[in-house]
């Protein structure tokens, strides 16, 4: 025995000479039975390898690897026994954690939610996931005996068989498809995935691929597109409603006003020009009612545009248009103040809905039993926002119906003048621009509304 047996063992030759069967009892008791099972071999006189844990001396456990050699007399007898005793542990452990590892990715490979194939040059499968099971209902064994193309539908094979042949000739590049298959029960699905040529990769030699069920979202995408198809011919069939609405409804009543103005210039009865006046009031209700349609369309609808606002000439062009609104002999003071500290970017023709909502709602329900009927308008516009502010002393609001008069059709009163339009496209205009609305109101003592909108940065070259 050579003195290396202290470095194996942790036991001098002495302590081997003092104990014959210290090499035994260092053995593992559930390794034992390897000693046992070799010496058959042992007996016929043929060479063996044993393979066992042991105890170092140090209270380590290390495994061992000996190789032994019989030599035999004339009778068949053992008379001499050769070996090599090594200590193998940091082999088996590297050993063990290769299997490990090789576990772990076979785990992870077999339970991917992908299913993975591997074909060779010639487009034949060579291994198949067991996620192909549950994808296609075939099992991995069918899957490889019938073939890359066997299980596609009929009118994509062609697509299928182009795309590998741009995978044979792109070593290493990633191309990703899309295609039908059949299950195996007879229903057809939708996959997609990718395949890489790593044919010159001497782990793999392979044509990789992976695919995935997405029958699900395809149901979705193609329900998704038919619905946007009859959305947009709905937006199509609005197109033309609002044309007739803003063409076909509006020049009969400026006719009918028109006429209505012809008769009452002649008038000279009381009851009748009331009569007219009447008839105006209600084609005029109509015609406002009109506008806050085609308004509503528009804000829903159009894209936003990104413009200089010049607040100073819109508000000009909207107080203006909106003076006749003022019963007869009554007079609104209306002030206007800007602060414009930078350029600022919105989209004018909402910009323009928001005014004229506030401005018209304000003279529309002013309280002209107060000795100086007033709206003031102001805004302040940075490089970061505007903050448009329009306040009467109007009747005001109750403060129980803050909360509602921003709902479509609500209206405070059963006298109020609007359609209940009004209110509700105001704030659908704001929230379209991204910006915020707040209401103080009181009862009697008038109404302020405060918008506030971000700055869009245009940038002009």
């Amino acid at each position: 025995m050579s003195s290396a047996c202290e470095k194996v063992y942790g036991y001098t030759v002495e302590d081997f000479k003092q104990n014959a069967n210290l090499w035994f009892d260092l053995i593992l008791e559930e390794d034992r039975h390897v000693i046992a099972e070799n010496q058959v071999l042992l007996d016929q006189g043929k060479s063996i390898v044993n393979v066992y844990r042991i105890r170092h001396s140090n209270g380590d456990i290390r495994w061992m690897e000996s190789k032994l050699t019989p030599t035999m007399n004339a009778d068949g007898q053992i008379i001499r026994l050769d070996g090599f005793t090594s200590d193998i542990t940091q082999r088996k452990e590297a050993e063990d954690a290769l299997k490990n590892s090789e576990h772990k990715f076979r785990s992870l490979i077999e339970n991917a939610v992908d299913a993975i194939l591997v074909l060779d040059e010639k487009l034949q499968i060579n291994y198949a996931s067991n996620s192909v099971y549950r994808i296609t209902g075939y099992t991995a064994n069918e899957i490889m005996s019938r073939g890359a193309f066997s299980r596609l539908y009929e009118e994509d094979k062609l697509q299928a068989r182009e795309v590998l042949q741009k995978v044979l000739h792109a070593p290493g590049k990633t191309i990703e498809h899309s295609y039908r298959q059949v299950r195996k029960d007879g229903t057809v699905i939708w996959c997609e995935g990718a395949a890489i040529n790593l044919l010159h990769d001497e782990a793999v030699n392979g044509i990789v691929v992976n695919f995935r069920d997405v029958t699900l979202r395809k149901e979705y995408e193609d329900a998704l597109q038919q619905s946007n198809e009859e959305l947009k011919k709905s937006n199509n069939e609005l197109d033309r409603f609002v044309y007739s609405v803003s063409h076909d409804l509006r020049a009969p009543l400026s006719s009918i006003i028109g006429m209505v103005e012809l008769i009452e210039a002649d008038a000279s009865d009381e009851m009748l020009i009331g009569d007219l006046k009447l008839i105006k009031d209600s084609i005029n209700k109509l015609d406002g009612f009109i506008l806050d349609i085609l308004d509503y369309s528009r804000n829903s609808r159009m894209e936003l545009k990104q413009q200089e606002i010049h607040f100073p000439e819109l508000i000009n062009d909207i107080v203006s248009g909106l003076k006749y609104m003022a019963p007869e002999n009554r007079q609104i003071d209306i002030s206007v103040n800007i602060e414009a500290l930078a350029p600022f970017y919105s989209d004018e023709g909402r910009i323009s809905i928001i005014i004229n909502n506030l401005v018209s709602n304000a003279i529309r329900y002013s309280d002209y039993s107060k000795p100086d009927p007033s709206i003031q308008i102001s805004v302040v516009a940075d490089a970061e926002k505007a903050i448009l502010i329009v306040k009467d002393n109007g009747i005001g609001i109750s403060k129980e119906k803050h909360d509602k008069i921003f709902e479509i059709f609500y209206r405070v009163s059963k006298v109020s003048k609007g359609s209940g339009l009004g209110l509700y496209i105001l704030k659908e205009t704001v929230e379209k621009l991204r910006g915020t609305i707040q209401l103080h109101s009181e009862l009697n003592k008038g109404s302020e509304f405060i918008i506030e909108l971000p700055n869009l940065h245009k940038t002009i070259s």
